[in-house]
């Protein structure tokens, strides 16, 4: 059961992480990692867009 659970709940890059999203969205108290502000689970994203480093 517990197997069958970490499988479901892992990243995979570019693909369905909807259940990953949510449980890191409801630890992060519904708000963005990076600056707080309070995200929509809608537009939340797991990873950001790859920019480089100033």
């Amino acid at each position: 059961m517990v197997r069958t659970a970490v499988r479901n709940v892992r990243y995979r890059e570019g693909g369905p992480n909807g259940k990953l999203r949510l449980a890191l969205w409801k630890a992060w108290g519904q708000k963005c990692y990076w600056c707080s502000k309070p995200v929509e689970f809608s537009i939340a994203q797991i990873e950001a867009r790859r920019r480089p480093l100033p």
